[in-house]
């Protein structure tokens, strides 16, 4: 359905009927624009990042972006392909790698980071033993509203530690080598947030 070429490695935010790009503005302003795979696009809105924001589709209408404040703290903006924006959360927890995972219907997130010594960049790269933890924080996605925080170990850099039922009311941890269930309230209803733009 799609070719694209690139040099290296991207992180391409995908569903069932096209893919997101960011489009660099000028100073920290990035334009996101929805590209359908039958042809055509939209102009979904704009943000502002010091930093490439990271976008990950959390349904197939919603999407979370991860940005970068002024003085490079993360920031993270909840919106719908139709332009509405849900939420921000201007204190997420500043470890870096962040995984997500989400439930069947979108309803639910666990944000996994991992938690250093130090902050990590080119000059002072992560070793394994700047490795303190792991932070989970379960959001409704619908909110932003923080239901859960845990400290999972091991600590794994690439997830798979953590998962969410398809109901988002209970949520599996591993902490300490062993499986913890929790049980959660219902999570928020998601608007409505289907494209009403013309392709």
């Amino acid at each position: 359905m799609l070719v694209s070429h690139v040099n290296s490695m991207i992180h391409l935010p995908i569903n069932n009927e096209g893919y997101l790009e960011l489009l660099r503005g000028n100073g920290k302003s990035w334009a996101l624009n929805f590209n359908y795979f039958t042809g055509g696009h939209i102009l979904v809105g704009k943000i502002e990042s010091v930093c490439m924001p990271l976008l990950n589709f959390l349904s197939p209408s919603e999407v979370l972006a991860t940005t970068c404040s002024s003085d490079g703290d993360p920031q993270l903006i909840a919106f719908g392909l139709n332009g509405k924006r849900l939420w921000h959360n201007d204190s997420p927890n500043a470890g870096v790698w962040p995984v997500l995972v989400t439930n069947a219907n979108g309803t639910r997130i666990a944000r996994e980071t991992l938690l250093t010594g130090h902050p990590v960049n080119a000059m002072a790269p992560l070793e394994s033993e700047d490795v303190k933890g792991q932070d989970v924080q379960i959001i409704d996605a619908a909110t932003g509203k923080m239901v859960l925080r845990a400290a999972a170990s091991p600590a794994f850099d690439v997830g798979g530690n953590v998962a969410i039922s398809p109901s988002g009311r209970r949520v599996a941890i591993l902490m300490d080598n062993k499986l913890q269930i929790f049980e959660l309230p219902p999570p928020a209803p998601l608007p409505d947030l289907d494209l009403h733009h013309d392709k």
